[in-house]
């Protein structure tokens, strides 16, 4: 009888456990010094209708989303401020989006739809409204290879109706061994006026401690995070581009 109880209070402790490893809401507020600009504060909050269970990482939440989920955000820049808004909503495979990014400009705003296929690929059109400029509609298409239960390839593909703006992004997530981790996110973007390459490399020494490098462009940036556990953590991150023009910007995430 000992045996049965103890067994059971060990299957409790470790139900909670896991579903204390699973978030729903994360917010995360952050400032930005730019060397030769007006420096800038933002925060963001991110809720989700269904528990987002994490790769292995404190970070990173899986590569697609698949629950209908809403966000808010709010950035000050120095000389302008905007509060916007962005929504995703499922029904079955099919999933609608809306996003207006500055609530006090409503001219500016996207409405869309898509599909999302056995939860590995999903497809979008998006209508975009301009204030100025003609409008415009773009398409976005993500898939997501699980490797296994922690390691995924992942892409995405998007571009405008007319084919003059397109990206392409892809990232590489895998556990190495014990508590490390290892990210890569590669991607190019091509529109009228240049295109740009970028790569950043993220390796997790522990699940609390985490080092990248990467090179938008001419721009090249090494960042570090610091996870207290999994609900807080912070990031610092350091850019450099041409002669002395340098940005300093950290944050702080809360996750629930």
């Amino acid at each position: 009888m000992r045996t049965l109880i103890s067994l059971s209070l060990l299957a409790i402790s470790c139900t909670h456990v896991a579903a204390s490893e699973t978030k729903q809401w994360f917010n995360n507020v952050s400032y930005t010094d730019h060397e030769h600009a007006q420096n800038s504060q933002s925060l963001s909050s991110h809720y989700y209708f269904a528990p987002q269970q994490h790769s292995g990482v404190w970070d990173d939440f899986s590569y697609l989303d698949t629950d209908t989920n809403i966000a808010l955000s709010y950035v000050d820049s120095g000389s302008d401020s905007m509060t916007g808004v962005s929504a995703e909503g499922f029904y079955g495979n099919w999933f609608g989006t809306i996003s207006a990014p500055d609530l006090g400009e409503l001219d500016n705003r996207a409405i869309g739809f898509g599909y999302l296929y056995n939860d590995a690929l999903k497809v979008s059109i998006s209508r975009h409204q301009l204030k100025y400029g003609s409008d415009e509609t773009s398409f976005k298409a993500q898939y997501n290879h699980q490797i296994n239960e922690s390691d995924y390839l992942g892409f995405t593909a998007m571009t405008d109706d007319g084919f003059d703006t397109w990206g392409i992004t892809s990232r590489y997530f895998t556990h190495l061994n014990n508590d490390t981790f290892f990210a890569l996110d590669v991607g190019h973007s091509e529109n009228d006026q240049h295109s740009t390459t970028s790569i950043f490399a993220d390796y997790y020494f522990t699940r609390n401690v985490a080092l990248g490098v990467g090179k938008t462009g001419s721009y090249e940036s090494i960042q570090a995070k610091y996870f207290f556990n999994n609900t807080y953590y912070l990031k610092a991150n350091y850019t450099k581009g041409y002669g002395s023009s340098d940005i300093i910007a950290a944050s702080f995430t809360a996750q629930f």
